[in-house]
């Protein structure tokens, strides 16, 4: 008990001539923005259910909540490997075509909140969040300068091929849809991986999987978008079974060292001659079961009295037209308007040249 009012007396003694010491940038953080928690449980979530991807910010300003997130990231990242990175011009918000009711264009080009590290009005700049992660003892994030439609498409999908964590700061309209169509692909990526994680633990069959797969991307995704895969499983005796839906050759190599192959798709001469001698028998039976079928006969002597009853129609109409045959084979009919005989030639198909005019003699 003395121990303990001695040492808080000697801890005040200090605090009163040195002042309290300074808490670390990064609990300064947490403790001066209401976001944190909603950001770590959002890192905590894609971690804990292992969502592929790595973790982006539009919208950087002075970095304080890609910071966030990347502490969020670093307190339990459960094995996932993720990059954080940030968009922004850091030039202030670019002109709007409908005027907000608070943000104007150049906004945000100075600092106008708390920082740790900036004073109110300093402008902002990359470096300014470089050095807030240094100070929080965060690995340097990935910034990507200028304006979002110029800076996003050469990086999403080439670079960021999946994204699990997207923040979006970016206050006008049009900003945020540059933001959504250019993410688009990273997010349909991440889904589909996501997929796979889930729906394997169910279904082992790599083809079927890429099937399921499929149909569930072709419900959520707009015409004109897809994503191409490959998937395989590897057992533990080295066997490959594998399916590939829209990639080209894929490469491997079987040991450290040796020449890379060409993973085809060509099938085993044995089962070549399987799949023929199995084809064959099923053309055999389904020929046999179409001969053997009265069903099927019924049916085809109903069509053919149906035509007959129609040629004898079209025959009773070729007689009142009437016609004789010419000297060389050639067939004239008689045309009933002005009763002068029409030379009509048939081809080696039996088709007149002029088609229009036999029809009207035949409906007339």
């Amino acid at each position: 008990m003395i121990r303990q009012q001695l040492r808080r007396g000697l801890n005040y003694a200090r605090q009163t001539v040195v002042g309290r010491p300074a808490l670390p940038v990064m609990t300064r953080l947490i403790r001066g923005d209401q976001r944190a928690s909603t950001f770590f449980a959002a890192i905590e979530f894609v971690n804990y259910e292992q969502v592929p991807g790595d973790i982006v910010e539009f919208g950087v300003f002075t970095g304080i909540s890609l910071a966030l997130l990347a502490q969020g990231h670093r307190f339990d990242d459960k094995g996932m490997a993720r990059r954080v990175a940030g968009f922004d011009s850091f030039d202030g918000l670019p002109p709007s075509a409908e005027e907000h009711a608070r943000w104007r264009e150049g906004a945000c080009q100075t600092n106008h909140a708390w920082h740790p590290l900036a004073a109110p009005g300093a402008r902002v700049t990359p470096e300014m969040t470089r050095e807030l992660f240094a100070a929080c003892g965060l690995p340097a994030p990935e910034l990507h300068v200028g304006l979002f439609d110029q800076t996003v498409p050469p990086v999403v999908p080439a670079t960021y091929s999946a994204v699990a964590v997207v923040h979006i700061d970016c206050d006008l309209y049009e900003s945020t849809q540059s933001v959504l169509t250019g993410i688009a692909p990273a997010l349909v990526v991440m889904q589909a991986r996501t997929l796979v994680r889930t729906l394997s633990d169910t279904e082992q069959d790599p083809l079927k999987l890429l099937e399921r797969i499929n149909a569930r991307l072709a419900e959520d995704m707009v015409a004109g978008r897809f994503v191409t895969m490959f998937l395989g499983f590897l057992s533990p005796e080295g066997f490959l079974e594998w399916s590939s839906g829209g990639h080209g050759p894929v490469l491997f190599r079987r040991r450290r060292g040796q020449a890379i192959e060409s993973l085809d798709n060509k099938v085993a001469d044995e089962m070549q001659s399987r799949m023929l001698i199995d084809t064959s028998r099923q053309l055999e039976r389904g020929t046999k079961w179409f001969l053997r079928s009265r069903r099927l006969v019924d049916d085809m002597v109903v069509n053919i009295t149906k035509e007959l009853e129609d040629l004898i129609s079209m025959s009773q109409h070729l007689s009142v037209v009437g016609g004789f045959q010419g000297d060389h084979g050639e067939f004239y009919a008689q045309d009933e308007d002005d009763h002068r005989p029409v030379k009509v030639r048939y081809t080696p198909d039996s088709a007149p040249d002029d088609p229009e005019r036999r029809v009207r003699l035949l409906s007339d």
